[in-house]
């Protein structure tokens, strides 16, 4: 069987003095297969970029969701404290009501012991009611700040997606530089 012969070398007349698949003019294999290298190299490097943004964009989404989350645990402590706080109000009025009811009833006067020892117990149950709100405006800042950490992670996601995007580009240009430039 006669050798293939690519590029002049295939001309009738001209003599093929370079072998197989001379360079007289015409591409190798070898420079064929290096530019569809440098080619699928440079492919991945954009696709690596784009899936790196995409992630990016993904946990971004992810981390406003919980943001999201957390706000809605902040209103949610903060409209139950205040219901624990009406409560112990009510029950701190009940609880006067009824040693009023008392004391009335037996006819001792409010004066002196019982009106020093309801006034402390008034002002102890106002003392739990100051508590419980404050707790519950605590436990509200804590979850809107961990909304506010969350929000940062999506951010940060978003830079970190759009800087490895950029840095495959940058990569991808210095193959194509270097692929091209050694030819």
């Amino acid at each position: 069987m006669a050798p293939l012969l690519i590029g002049k070398a295939a001309l009738g007349g001209v003599a093929a003095t370079t072998g197989l698949f001379g360079t007289a003019g015409a591409f190798t294999i070898g420079q064929t297969l290096l530019t569809t290298g440098i080619a699928a190299s440079v492919f991945g490097q954009f696709q690596a970029g784009r899936a790196a943004e995409v992630q990016a964009e993904a946990d971004a989404a992810l981390f406003e969701q919980n943001a999201k989350l957390k706000e809605r645990e902040a209103a949610e402590k903060l409209r139950r404290g205040r219901v624990q706080a009406e409560l112990m109000g009510e029950e701190g009025e009940e609880f006067a009501g009824r040693a009023l009811a008392i004391i009335g009833k037996s006819g001792v006067q409010l004066k002196g012991s019982p009106a020093l020892v309801l006034d402390d117990r008034a002002e102890k149950f106002e003392a739990d009611r100051m508590q419980i709100l404050e707790n519950a405006f605590k436990g509200r800042g804590f979850s809107l700040q961990e909304a506010e950490i969350q929000r940062f992670k999506g951010r940060s996601a978003i830079a970190r997606g759009k800087n490895k995007k950029r840095a495959a580009t940058l990569s991808a240009a210095g193959t194509l530089l270097t692929g091209f430039g050694g030819t």
